[in-house]
């Protein structure tokens, strides 16, 4: 975005700013404002939060990042839109995984973009394979012939003798082969047989003073300008010029892309490999003084990464002071969904000596990036020192509760810190502070994690909390609106009153795209689409659900995209598209077990364990529904459906007594939920046929009337005729409950 823009290092940043909003003015000037302040964080140049969507995304990193990464993707859209756009990446094997995946993103999207990358054998596959994924073109490169090197030599020194020693001895490596055929040109016999002894050899020639300022940038490393090794050498005002391009002549330095903001040059090393070879000659002492002054500089420049100052700090001897850099880095590691990044440099902020506020807000960053990492435990953990260290009206204090309650959640042991949304939706804040915009959304939350976890008493207790304090329309919108419209939706969900659900969902979605948070529009899509499935919409539901997939992909939402498959798997069933479900199944099923998310894996095998059932695989039907029942026992809402899979199972294998306990159980836990999230009348058309089977006539007959009385009072709330229809006939356990009844005379 920088390079794009013309942005040199050192621009003031009112300069830089205006040259992105230009660079945007040029491929789409109707999007200026709107995607300037998020395009200003990607080059780290933030904008003053004039706007409710940078202002509500710089308090929820999670919306920050899907913001940034919705910015950076029209943008490139744009350009691609405007010409044929080539986007070129080297060293991708030094890259993150996030950067990646983005780069997918945008290829997948389609447009006249290409994406070349460059990247060494063996790379990581967590930053290469989002790329491999989206359809790359590899081409490997091997060393390089004998043929090629001849070439090559002759070319360096003409035809000759003198180039075979330095030909054998490359062994296809064609930097090696330079360096040995310099020495050769250079008049060095006997030449060292490495690439490191090589390129040191070369650097012992180009005098005093000019190996003075390549060992200063190899402390930098690059890109960087002729002040910062003045610095670094301690001798600021000395002109380095001379020697800079004596450096770029003997190909060591290398002039790099852009300028500072006098319009001078940048500068790099040729290769990492000269950095490598120049700064194993310093002394340890050399290295720690030249990274502490590097550290000073880059600060006192004002334009520099975070990591890489937080890095010179540490090298320089001063943990201390790298500690605030590690911290950003965790922060923009989050905003990156590179988890496993935010625990890493959270971690290192807090063995440099990172204490105090600092302290908690690291481990609540940590807390956050382990929970998505799928080790809820040590979130939890996390998420309790996080909440010791801060204050309770701090913003970060409530976002600790927040990632604490759904580690807790996931664990299936929310009870043990329902304490805590209770208290804080208790807490009175002014309504115009950043912590009271926090706690209500914390609250919101915690109430749908309350209501995932069974206890559903907590959740009307939260939300009624939130609801009892009028929100300023003053002040936008109310940042808890969404999450409420979701909780009353779940209510009517479990009620049966899937008009009221769809209304809810469209209101949640509506509250959701205004605040900018596309990953929960996305997610209420999804529920969109099963509330369609609820009232047998079936072509709906999987239009609904294949739309929210395309835009999981372009966001990178493999959780969300886990229910999507597992929700459409459904309507594909009653649609007898079988195979389909079950490859859709098996998406669902393995995303779940890469993020270690229970629920999705749990609901997933249920729906498998129907899916068996209509193939007349009964044993195959026990088993996985047996495993998904105990997989949901933290998500009891979601229980019923796997009890009523696992008691027609039973009786298809001619274990009545055993179908009867399954949907006895399901039963009990309906009862204590008063209501399920999906299954009600699977489970009831189960038990009533259980019965049936182990001749309990009175029972059956009690239990079939129940389920029809259940429909019909669902069916009447459902003004429109058509949809009423379609409701009794095209779900099949309703057409069958209604069927049962009828053949038993009732």
């Amino acid at each position: 975005m920088r390079e794009a823009a013309g942005v040199g290092l050192t621009d003031p940043p009112e300069v830089a700013r205006a040259k992105v909003g230009a660079r945007i003015a040029a491929v789409a000037p109707d999007r200026v404002d709107e995607l300037g302040p998020f395009l200003g964080e990607v080059a780290g140049l933030p904008f003053e939060a004039t706007s409710a969507a940078l202002a509500a995304a710089r308090q929820d990193e999670r919306l920050m990042q899907d913001r940034l990464q919705s910015a950076w993707l029209d943008w490139v859209a744009a350009e691609a839109a405007r010409a044929p756009t080539l986007l070129v990446v080297e060293d991708l094997h030094w890259g993150d995984p996030p950067s990646a995946r983005l780069l997918r993103s945008a290829v997948k999207a389609g447009g006249a973009l290409a994406v070349l990358v460059f990247t060494r054998p063996g790379a990581d596959q967590a930053v290469i394979g989002p790329l491999l994924q989206a359809e790359a073109h590899q081409i490997r490169l091997g060393p390089l012939s004998d043929e090629a090197c001849r070439a090559l030599a002759e070319a360096m020194l003409g035809e000759g003798g003198a180039q075979a020693a330095a030909v054998a001895g490359a062994g296809g490596n064609p930097l090696l082969l330079e360096e040995l055929l310099r020495a050769e040109a250079s008049g060095v016999s006997h030449a060292t047989s490495t690439l490191l002894g090589a390129l040191q050899m070369r650097m012992d020639s180009v005098g005093d003073e000019a190996r003075r300022v390549l060992r200063a940038a190899s402390v930098l490393g690059g890109p960087f300008a002729a002040a910062a090794l003045a610095t670094l050498t301690g001798r600021p005002g000395w002109d380095v010029a001379e020697d800079l391009q004596r450096l770029v002549e003997v190909d060591l330095l290398a002039c790099a892309p852009g300028a500072d903001a006098e319009g001078r040059r940048l500068f790099g090393f040729r290769h990492d490999l000269v950095r490598t070879a120049v700064y194993t000659t310093l002394t340890e002492e050399d290295r720690a003084t030249g990274h502490r002054l590097a550290a000073q500089w880059l600060e006192a420049a004002g334009r520099a990464d975070p990591l890489t100052v937080a890095r010179h700090w540490e090298r320089g001897g001063q943990p201390d002071k790298a500690a605030a850099g590690y911290a950003r880095t965790a922060g923009r590691a989050l905003q990156g969904d590179d988890h496993a990044a935010v625990v890493r440099y959270a971690d290192q902020a807090i063995a440099c000596g990172a204490g105090g506020v600092l302290r908690g807000r690291l481990e609540r960053l940590k807390a956050e990036g382990l929970r998505r990492l799928g080790d809820y435990p040590a979130a939890a953990e996390a998420g309790r020192q996080a909440m010791s260290l801060l204050e309770e009206s701090d913003p970060w204090w409530f976002k600790a509760i927040g990632v604490m309650v759904a580690a807790h959640s996931n664990l299936g042991r929310f009870d043990e810190v329902a304490q805590w949304p209770l208290k804080a939706s208790t807490m009175k804040l002014p309504q115009d502070s950043p912590g009271e915009a926090a706690r209500r959304v914390t609250v919101g939350q915690a109430a749908a994690h309350a209501l995932q976890a069974g206890h559903a008493d907590v959740a009307k207790q939260l939300v009624a909390a939130l609801e009892a304090v009028p929100w300023d329309d003053r002040l936008g919108q109310d940042p808890s609106l969404a999450w409420r419209h979701m909780i009353h939706g779940q209510f009517h969900l479990r009620a049966g009153d899937y008009v009221a659900y769809l209304g809810t969902q469209r209101g949640c979605i509506a509250a959701f795209e205004a605040s900018g948070d596309a990953r929960n529009t996305c997610n209420q899509q999804n529920n969109l689409g099963f509330g369609f499935s609820q009232l047998g919409g079936w072509s709906q539901a999987v239009e609904i659900f294949r739309s929210a997939l395309v835009n999981t992909d372009r966001m990178d939402l493999p959780l969300t995209a886990a229910y999507c498959w597992a929700n459409m798997a459904f309507a594909l069933m009653q649609q007898g598209e079988l195979a389909e479900a079950e490859g859709a199944l098996g998406e669902a099923m393995a995303i779940a077990e890469q993020t270690n998310n229970i629920r999705v894996l749990g609901s997933a095998r249920a729906h498998l364990a129907d899916l068996r059932l209509r193939q007349d695989r009964p044993a195959d039907s026990w088993a996985l529904a047996e495993e998904a029942a105990d997989e949901l026992r933290p998500s009891p809402p979601m229980m019923g459906l796997a009890y009523a899979v696992l008691s027609r199972a039973r009786l298809a294998n001619d274990d009545v007594r055993g179908a009867v306990a399954a949907a006895e159980a399901g039963m009990e836990v309906f009862e204590s939920q008063g209501g399920l999230e999906e299954g009600e009348a699977m489970l009831r058309l189960a038990h009533a046929m259980a019965l049936r089977a182990a001749s309990r006539p009175e029972e059956t007959t009690e239990v079939i009337r129940a389920a029809c009385a259940r429909l019909q009072e669902q069916a009447d709330r459902i003004g429109d005729a058509d949809w009423r229809r379609t409701f009794l006939k095209n779900i099949e356990d309703h057409a069958l409950t209604m069927a049962f009844a009828a053949a038993a005379g009732v």
